[in-house]
């Protein structure tokens, strides 16, 4: 009786009607038997798995201990009739009579059935009803289900759903919807939601889209038969601004840095432009500084950024530009470090000589060009003969132009070198290093004129109007050939310094031409007057010379040169007569 009863039982309904009809049994073995009666109508509520049958049953006048149903799979063109040795389902194991609505459960989809009523004597004898009852359980089919339209569309985001109206036979275990931008239809292999189970409607939320991209979606229901699809829907995610990441600064200087941007979104729009851009102050764009990027797409890129200033906070974020228009990245910080200085150094002005005696004036300068970032600057010129440096000058602040001016401080003839330099916070820098000489003091000289010739001696000189405080020696060189120098025959007069002297020539050879300068000797050299010619003669001519005159009378030029004047034309005319 248990395997029986094994049988699953989903619903049972019916309506029992109880009368006892029984009276007090006789023990006359003659007195009639009555039999039970029977009865069970057409099948209803027909489903894939089950179905109801109205059944009514009459107990007769034998003993009995059950009643109920059973059935059996046959061929539609079969007669058979079923017993319990097949399915059956007990309905009652006491009765007088019984009627109502039986359901049978965990029937087979697509399967023809015949049943029949039984009773059970006390005996163990069956006994069936003489109606069989015949029907065929429906067969399975796909599940029918649609797909919502979508709605509540943005760049990322959307909502969809659908609606399942029969699960086809088997249970739903899992519904949503799925989708795809590949163009084909969609599976639950592409993205999909995971929205309950069984029949009914649903909504489902789409999230992870890509701005302007064109979406295929289908509701979708999964048995164990499979998985079944509604009709897929199109839509297109909205067309927003690009989204970007400002990423960060890397290899910062003092004027340079290099910003480091990505383009994550393009928002459903083509990328037109991207770049970063870059202000003083906050919330920079691309009307402030800004460089593009010239290439589009989605990917990362950086920038090199030139010309910035030193020591200053600056503000940038990356920017990108589609159809819709511009937008902006994240913003970002960094600072530019305090660098060194930018300086030049100006020409060395030279005025007059060195010394203290000769005089000279000597203007050294420069330029701060940038002060680094730093304002609060050392600066100045360091003046050194090679290999020395010393700084001569300091000045403190600015970056415009500086000089200084040094008087009778350095020495004539000399060589020097010289440099500004500016120091701030990150430490000092030089301009170029100018080289320059101190003027030689040269004495200002002329020759005099040549007198008092005779066939062997002159009579010369010179005039110093400025020594330049150093002359050590003076006098006059004469020779055959023009520029004679001190190497060639000379005088040393006794006395050095400022004023006119006069020189004797001897040793000359006559009716010769000879050139004399004047000379003065000085540490720095020895330095030369304008050159005079002369011709020497054999003419003896006596002149009324003082003979008291030494090497050191000073005889006036004027003098001087109205006696040579009058000694050529005697000297000419003696000539021109002789010839005659």
């Amino acid at each position: 009786m248990n395997k029986y009863r094994a049988f699953p039982l989903l619903f049972i309904s019916f309506v029992v009607s109880l009368l006892v009809n029984f009276g007090c049994a006789s023990d006359n073995a003659t007195e009639p038997v009555d039999p039970p009666l029977f009865s069970i109508s057409v099948a209803d509520s027909i489903t894939y798995t089950s179905a109801g049958l109205t059944i009514s049953v009459t107990a007769g006048s034998e003993a009995y201990n059950e009643f109920g149903v059973c059935w059996k799979v046959v061929d539609p063109t079969s007669v058979a009739k079923p017993t319990v040795a097949g399915s059956h389902l007990v309905l009652s194991t006491s009765f007088s009579s019984v009627s109502g609505h039986v359901k049978l459960t965990g029937l087979t989809p697509s399967t023809h059935y015949t049943t029949s009523v039984y009773i059970r004597y006390a005996d163990g004898r069956y006994e069936y009803s003489t109606t069989s009852i015949s029907f065929t359980t429906i067969g399975l089919t796909d599940p029918t289900l649609n797909t919502s339209v979508i709605s509540g569309i943005t760049a990322t985001t959307a909502i969809g759903g659908g609606n399942i109206a029969s699960d086809g036979g088997v249970p739903i275990t899992a519904r949503g919807v799925c989708w795809t931008s590949s163009g084909n239809n969609p599976t639950i292999a592409d993205n999909k939601t995971v929205d309950g189970s069984g029949i009914g409607s649903f909504t489902s939320n789409l999230t992870g889209l890509t701005a302007g991209v064109s979406y295929k979606v289908a509701a979708y229901a999964t048995n164990t038969r499979g998985t079944f699809y509604g009709t897929p829907m199109v839509f297109s995610s909205a067309t927003v601004l690009p989204s970007l990441t400002t990423v960060g600064a890397i290899h910062i200087t003092g004027t340079t840095a290099t910003l480091v941007c990505n383009v994550d979104n393009d928002g459903g729009s083509a990328i037109t432009g991207r770049g970063v851009c870059w202000s003083y102050t906050l919330h920079p764009t691309t009307s402030d500084y800004e460089l593009t990027y010239f290439s589009n797409g989605l990917l990362g890129y950086s920038i090199d950024v030139k010309y910035l200033l030193p020591n200053t906070t600056y503000y940038y974020r990356a920017y990108a530009s589609n159809g819709i228009g511009t937008a902006y990245g994240n913003e970002m910080s960094f600072k530019t470090p305090v660098v060194l200085p930018v300086v030049t150094t100006d020409a060395v002005i030279i005025s007059g000589y060195a010394t203290a005696t000769a005089g000279g004036t000597f203007t050294f300068g420069g330029k701060v060009v940038s002060v680094g970032g730093d304002s609060n600057l050392t600066k100045g010129v360091e003046l050194y003969i090679p290999n020395t440096f010393t700084a001569n000058f300091k000045d403190v602040g600015g970056s415009a132009s500086f000089n200084w001016t040094i008087t009778n401080a350095l020495l004539p003839a000399t060589t020097y070198s010289a440099r500004a330099f500016a120091t701030n916070s990150a430490g000092i820098a030089y301009g170029a290093v100018v080289t320059f000489t101190t003027l030689t003091p040269t004495p200002l000289l002329t020759t005099s004129n040549v007198a008092w010739l005779t066939s062997t001696t002159a009579v010369g000189g010179g005039n110093i109007t400025d020594d330049r405080g150093v002359t050590t020696a003076r006098g006059i060189c004469w020779g055959l050939s023009s520029g004679p120098t001190t190497a060639n025959s000379k005088t040393v007069d006794s006395s050095t310094g400022v004023g006119s002297y006069v020189s004797n020539m001897t040793g000359l050879s006559s009716n010769s031409t000879y050139y004399v300068r004047a000379y003065a000797t000085s540490i720095y050299g020895t330095f030369y007057g304008n050159e005079i010619s002369f011709r020497n003669t054999a003419l003896l001519i006596s002149t009324a010379v003082p003979s008291n005159l030494g090497s050191t009378t000073v005889i006036s030029e004027e003098y001087a040169g109205v006696q040579v004047l009058a000694l050529q034309r005697l000297a000419l005319n003696w000539l021109i007569h002789r010839q005659e």
